[in-house]
């Protein structure tokens, strides 16, 4: 998806720190970024999500899976 989005023109930027996403653009690496369109892949509890107000009293866990062969002793 990355990668057609950038054919298309979309400006990527992978690796940066934002630390601020509002409707008309981003703060990147102290930058002031302006944008019509922003894009945040960062999760739940990320920089996008916490700027824009979104989750709010949402309660966010993680969950671990593990698979243990129980023919071996543990």
């Amino acid at each position: 998806l990355v990668e057609k989005a950038a054919e298309a023109g979309a400006v990527v930027r992978d690796g940066v720190a934002v630390t601020d996403v509002r409707p008309d653009g981003v703060t990147v690496d102290g930058e002031e970024v302006g944008a019509r369109l922003v894009l945040g892949a960062d999760g739940c509890n990320g920089t996008s999500a916490r700027s824009l107000g979104l989750g709010g009293d949402i309660v966010h866990c993680v969950a671990l899976e593990g698979d243990v062969d129980a023919l071996e002793p543990v």
